[in-house]
């Protein structure tokens, strides 16, 4: 089967994380992977990360665009095309290819993440979405998508070999103080992230440290809005948008806690990824969290919507040596036993076998 990883302009730091591990781990005796973009500026960014050629793909012929290496031509399209990001562009551009499978990652944290499948009905019966939680995948149900094409793909808190030897940035690098708290949040910015939230806590917390700072990783229109509203605050300092030279995971190593204050039910694999690395968690008291998190174990969560109680929270890991070291103790453990990288590949492997499985249904029926 072959599989076309197609980013689209609005794709994360994150999502070229999963791309990783696929890259990697799928059996590449039943799987050929390549990854396309639909514009130069997102390939400029992705091709470090995933080190791997990201070549830009017309969307309507299905040929690269100055391709220098063996490529797709119009007679060999992939069977399979994953769309990383929200953008509907390249959506749209695949309602001409019935015989194309369709997989979408679910995401409603995200901006303008609503769901391709509420707009592009002839894309509706081919398209299966990825959820990581069974939280997400109750939304995904409500909003109209068949049961029968959500799948529940639990993210690996593990990296691949690449990912893991990458340089991290240092406080000095990023302009932290030494003697002051530093909180992480997952990005990017959105209205439904919760990024508002942490720096609304961050705050509250400056009361007491003076320096304090919210790393916010990604880029989205929403981040000038968030500067604006730190700005708000007075403290436009509080804030260190990375935008995309680091991903969360990278910033990991100079951060104290991750905040993590979804609105909405959301992907948790940089939560998973944060208790393996032995980072404290904050988060949003939702069904997504309760499934990764257990309070006051692995992890603390505080009512929705509600900043003065994740800056409590965040005040108590802060201050509570104990604390922070009993919850990181069984956060690892927890996250070494529930999301190891085999479990993660192997149901990858039967979302795309039955995507593809399904197509070919539906074409045999016509």
């Amino acid at each position: 089967m072959r599989i076309c990883h197609l980013l689209a302009s609005d794709a994360c730091q994150e999502d070229l994380i999963t791309i990783g591990q696929l890259l990697g781990r799928l059996s590449a005796c039943h799987f050929e992977q390549d990854v396309a973009c639909a514009d130069g500026a997102t390939a400029a960014w992705a091709e470090p990360v995933l080190g791997v050629d990201v070549r830009r793909l017309h969307l309507r012929f299905w040929g690269y665009v100055g391709a220098t290496g063996p490529g797709w031509t119009a007679n060999r399209r992939p069977h399979l095309v994953h769309v990383w990001g929200g953008d509907p562009t390249p959506f749209r551009s695949l309602l001409g290819f019935d015989d194309l499978a369709v997989v979408a990652t679910a995401d409603p944290c995200r901006a303008g993440r609503s769901g391709p499948h509420l707009h592009l009905k002839r894309l509706y019966r081919r398209l299966t979405l990825v959820c990581d939680s069974d939280a997400v995948r109750d939304a995904v149900v409500r909003s109209g998508h068949a049961a029968s094409r959500c799948a529940v793909v639990r993210p690996t808190a593990e990296l691949d070999a690449r990912h893991a030897t990458r340089p991290t940035p240092t406080r000095d690098l990023l302009g932290l103080p030494d003697d002051q708290p530093v909180l992480l949040t997952p990005g990017p910015p959105s209205r439904n992230g919760g990024q508002y939230y942490a720096v609304w806590a961050g705050a509250l917390l400056q009361q007491l440290f003076p320096d304090v700072r919210l790393i916010v990783p990604g880029d989205a229109p929403e981040r000038i809005r968030l500067e604006r509203f730190a700005r708000s605050f007075e403290l436009p300092e509080i804030v260190v948008c990375t935008r995309h030279r680091w991903s969360c995971h990278e910033l990991m190593g100079v951060a104290d806690l991750l905040a993590a204050p979804a609105l909405v039910d959301g992907p948790t694999g940089a939560v998973a990824r944060a208790m393996a690395a032995g980072l404290p968690v904050v988060a949003s008291d939702i069904p997504a969290m309760r499934e990764v998190i257990e309070d006051g174990v692995t992890g603390l969560v505080a009512p929705l919507g509600q900043p003065t109680k994740l800056a409590g929270a965040a005040l108590r890991v802060i201050e509570d040596a104990g604390l922070r070291a009993r919850l990181t103790q069984a956060a690892r453990q927890h996250a070494a036993e529930a999301y190891p990288t085999s479990r993660f590949v192997q149901q990858y492997e039967a979302v795309y076998e039955r995507a593809f499985a399904h197509v070919r249904t539906l074409a045999m029926g016509r």
